[in-house]
This record gives C-alpha cells, sequence and structure tokens, in this order.
C-alpha cells in the first residue's frame, strides 16, 4: 500500500483503494490500447469505433475513481 501513502491499514478506506485500484489502473490501460488502436486505425469508421470505447473505459476509470476516499487535507494547507 505504499503506493498510497494516506491510506491506513485496516481502514474501510484501505478496503476500497484494494479494490478500486486495480479495476482504475485496467480500465485506463484499455482505454489507451484503444487510442493507440484509433491511431492506427485504416478507415474513419474503425477509428470513431476504438474513440468511442476509449471514451467508455475513461468513463468507466472516472466512476471507480469516484469510489475512492478523498485524500487527507494537508496541514499547514492555505486551506486550513
Amino acid at each position: 500500500m505504499a503506493a498510497y501513502p494516506h491510506l491506513k491499514n485496516g481502514s474501510a478506506a484501505t478496503a476500497t483503494a484494494h479494490r478500486v485500484m486495480p479495476k482504475l489502473d485496467e480500465h485506463r490501460t484499455m482505454a489507451d490500447k484503444c487510442l493507440r488502436s484509433a491511431r492506427e486505425a485504416q478507415t474513419k469508421k474503425e477509428r470513431l469505433m476504438y474513440l468511442y470505447m476509449a471514451l467508455m473505459w475513461l468513463e468507466q476509470a472516472s466512476r471507480e475513481d469516484a469510489r475512492l476516499p478523498p485524500a487527507p487535507r494537508l496541514k499547514g494547507s492555505s486551506a486550513d
């Protein structure tokens, strides 16, 4: 969990992050693959199909990202 130091081990936030982060990364990876395929597409129809698929993967990633707990506020920030 070192990649997400703001999450405390054993908390509900950690459990949520463990479930959501792999999906989030997978969705973004799939979107990237679709974008690469769109660049290599031979026809406009094929390109649009890949761009649409990339959009769907990014929207799913956005929904997963919304499930993550917010990062804690840092002490001494201008918001305090």
